[in-house]
């Protein structure tokens, strides 16, 4: 019975202290007024990212990962256009 009550007052701390951290921080956080948003990006780079993914996919045998590994280098090249954004 002991065990019992100490896990869950435990349980009940633990949950109201995240709630209170996540309060705290959400609370300082300011999103940032002078970013700007990055233009879209250019189709035919997209294009080529799209073939790039496919070719590299056929080359290693499992077609079925040129989505996955379009997603990520198009995600990669928008990080890297904001980035070089002044």
């Amino acid at each position: 019975m002991t065990l019992i009550l100490l896990i869950s007052l435990s349980s009940l701390i633990g949950a109201v202290a995240g709630l209170l951290a996540a309060r705290l921080f959400l609370s300082y956080y300011k999103p940032d007024a002078t970013a700007s948003a990055v233009e879209p990006a250019d189709p035919f780079i997209a294009a080529e990212i799209d073939q790039a993914a496919a070719s590299w996919a056929q080359a290693q045998g499992r077609p079925e990962a040129a989505g996955l590994l379009a997603d990520k280098l198009h995600l990669l090249y928008a990080l890297d256009r904001r980035r070089r954004q002044p």
